[in-house]
């Protein structure tokens, strides 16, 4: 080994001082190639897969959040829906100012449930009110009141357990 490095240098010796800078310039290039597949080309290979394990990490963390949250909304509406019914219905009327029904009937899984002479933009609260509770309106007939705008008669069936 230690003959054909002096070989080598014999040889570098005997060339003009432009093919000497010439050989200076390649080994530099050399250098600097193999030092950047060495060192740099794994490193930034390292970092994608860190940036890819650390949006799919990001990416569960959301829609962990999300099913937390439609968990917990679905846990209220348990909750809510675990309290008597009748007591469901008066929340849900009281919460946007409904007032107390002409009549109500207990039909076979259903109540029906009759306003007479309230405000339409209180009915469609109510409406939206025992939608969001999880409650299910099997049935709906509005009408409106002659000479009183705004002002309607209802008639509702909600759907509950037995």
């Amino acid at each position: 080994m230690h003959e054909l490095w002096a070989e080598g240098q014999r040889y570098y010796a005997s060339l003009q001082r432009r093919e000497q800078q010439a050989v200076q310039f390649l080994a530099v290039i050399l250098t600097l190639g193999v030092l950047i597949e060495v060192a740099v080309l794994p490193s930034l290979h390292w970092r994608q897969r860190v940036d890819r394990a650390y949006t799919q990490n990001l990416q569960a963390a959301q829609l962990l959040q999300e099913h937390r949250l439609e968990l917990a909304r679905v846990a209220a509406q348990e909750q809510a829906l675990a309290q008597p019914f009748d007591q469901l219905l008066t929340q849900a009327a009281a919460a946007v100012g409904m007032p107390a029904p002409a009549s109500e009937s207990h039909q076979a899984g259903l109540q029906v449930i009759v306003y007479k002479g309230v405000a339409f933009d209180t009915m469609v609260a109510l409406l939206r009110r025992l939608q969001a509770m999880g409650l299910s309106i099997s049935h709906l007939d509005i009408h409106s009141i002659q000479d009183t705008p705004g002002m309607v008669d209802a008639e509702l069936s909600i759907e509950h357990a037995a």
